[in-house]
């Protein structure tokens, strides 16, 4: 599920993606982390490609599909 994905990505990719779902925006949580608004940006889509590459391939290993 989506909460095991997340509990699987780096503390602060997690954070980024989590505050973001709460409604924070970039700035927010930049100035949170103490980050730039790029870093956040770069953190959120490592967070977001490292997710999709976790739920396909949790599904792949499902399917019994091999890559």
């Amino acid at each position: 599920d989506l909460r095991a994905a997340l509990e699987m990505l780096p503390a602060e990719q997690r954070t980024v993606l989590e505050l973001q779902f709460t409604g924070w925006s970039g700035a927010q949580i930049a100035a949170a982390l103490e980050r730039s608004p790029g870093a956040v940006r770069m953190l959120r889509l490592r967070a977001i490609e490292r997710l999709r590459e976790i739920v396909l391939r949790d599904a792949d290993t499902e399917l019994g599909v091999k890559r």
